[in-house]
């Protein structure tokens, strides 16, 4: 595609535009193909809640990921963090 096509939507094929919602980061497109981007936040939080519930495994999966991004937060050095560098074993000798 050059960069002088006109932008198309994107459209997944099973399921039409029905959600899907398009954000815009700069020059960047990022397609959401979800019924909870249509939700309320409130019906997002109630979802949510359910899925936890029942034990949604991905749902859980995403969580951990989450946490697992502050446990590594820990680890940095507070100097690091200061400055916003994630760290490495060479900033720890400073």
């Amino acid at each position: 595609m050059s960069s002088n096509a006109p932008h198309a939507p994107h459209k997944h094929e099973q399921r039409g535009n029905a959600g899907m919602k398009e954000f815009k980061y700069g020059n960047t497109t990022v397609v959401v193909h979800s019924p909870l981007v249509l939700m309320s936040p409130e019906e997002r939080k109630q979802w949510f809640e359910q899925e936890w519930q029942k034990g949604n495994p991905i749902l859980r999966q995403i969580a951990e990921a989450v946490l697992d991004c502050y446990r590594s937060m820990d680890t940095v050095p507070q100097s690091c963090k200061d400055d916003g560098r994630k760290g490495s074993r060479e900033d720890e000798s400073r």
